[in-house]
């Protein structure tokens, strides 16, 4: 689950259920209204069992206040761009935990 807790889009909920998924300005799966988000902002991915943060865009978007192209994510984690910050929660079977 992606959970928008700061920027135009704040409350906004996206439960993602299998990948690859896609976030952006112009993406029909995760639409991303901040004018700093770039296109194509950042990707889900799944390995395995287990999703993944991609991005192309290091520069601009970062992962707990990182640069980072790639990495397992954990719950807890928040994507951030612009504005806007994005919560990732996790449901490992016991509802979903940040």
């Amino acid at each position: 689950r992606l959970k928008v807790i700061q920027g135009i889009q704040y409350g906004e909920i996206w439960d993602i259920f299998y990948g690859p998924r896609f976030a952006g300005r112009e993406s029909l799966d995760i639409c991303l209204y901040d004018e700093q988000a770039p296109r194509n902002c950042f990707e889900v991915r799944v390995k395995g069992k287990y999703a993944y943060f991609y991005t192309d865009n290091e520069s601009t978007v970062r992962l707990n206040n990182r640069v980072v192209k790639e990495k397992q994510f954990t719950p807890g984690d928040i994507i951030s761009f612009g504005d806007t910050q994005i919560l990732v929660e996790i449901d490992e079977g016991h509802g979903f935990s940040t």
